[in-house]
């Protein structure tokens, strides 16, 4: 499947790849309606692929379908929805995920998108960027997970903060971004930028926790917030909390309409 034209400026850092014919098979049979959302499903609204091993050719091909349906998944049939649900994490994307999945969003098709998920993958700070540039795009979006990514800091948290401050930047209400590298000065930057919806923030194991020392100035800066909640924590040992687990205790309502995740901060 050729890259989809534009994509690359839309972008403004990498052309996108193209997806062999095999993983666009995969994808195209990953779009079909069905599965235990549990587990791992496909609905007219939903595309929850944690665990699949979703490459960064299937999420091309992934992104370029949905540039061409406009957002719509196969399974919405005549209706106007779009997806709104979108949970990719414990897969193998990488930063040219990112921008595949950015591309899409500079078409419109994740306007009405109000759960990102991309935990547990291998974005660096390159991609976190390409995904913080595509926010403006997704005015609806409330949760953003990017926890355990291995390669993001404080440029990420930076590029956030830069989007949260721009006029048509999302609502959100839950960012997460455990188990990264983000020092006391990415912290800042976040809370000085945070929306003022914001609620939930997730920076357990972040460089406050690396060789059994603190970073100076992050209690300082963690003490400053003003937000519900602020998670900091340092813990040893394997995830605290299986994310299927997190899947299974379903779905709550915002304003009795939409659905989002409840403690989905591996998603």
């Amino acid at each position: 499947m050729p890259a989809v034209a534009g994509a690359s400026q839309a972008v403004g850092e990498w052309p996108l790849l193209h997806a062999r014919p095999e993983a666009v098979a995969r994808a195209e049979g990953w779009l079909a309606p069905g599965g235990e959302c549990t587990r791992g499903c496909t609905t007219p609204v939903k595309l929850h692929w944690w665990g699949k091993s979703v490459g960064t050719e299937e999420c091309t091909a992934l992104s370029n379908s949905l540039i061409r349906s406009h957002g719509r998944l196969p399974g919405a049939g005549s209706s106007p929805k779009q997806i709104e649900n979108l949970l990719l994490g414990m897969n193998s994307l990488t930063d040219e995920c990112a921008a595949a999945l950015a591309a899409a969003a500079s078409t419109g098709a994740f306007a009405q998108l109000l759960s990102l998920g991309l935990s547990r993958n291998q974005l660096s700070d390159r991609g976190c960027a390409a995904i913080a540039r595509s926010l403006t795009h997704m005015p609806e979006l409330r949760d953003l997970f990017l926890s355990k990514e291995g390669g993001v800091g404080d440029a990420c948290a930076r590029a956030l903060a830069a989007a949260f401050l721009t006029a048509s930047a999302p609502k959100l209400t839950r960012l997460g971004l455990a188990d990264n590298n983000i020092t006391a000065a990415g912290l800042k930057a976040l809370l000085q930028a945070a929306p003022a919806g914001l609620r939930e923030l997730n920076l357990d194991n972040n460089a406050q926790c690396r060789g059994g020392a603190t970073d100076p100035g992050w209690g300082e800066v963690r003490a400053s917030t003003q937000l519900p909640l602020v998670s900091s924590q340092c813990q040893q040992g394997p995830a605290r909390t299986n994310p299927r687990q997190l899947h299974q205790r379903g779905e709550r309502r915002v304003g009795g309409r939409r659905p989002l995740f409840e403690g989905a901060m591996w998603v």
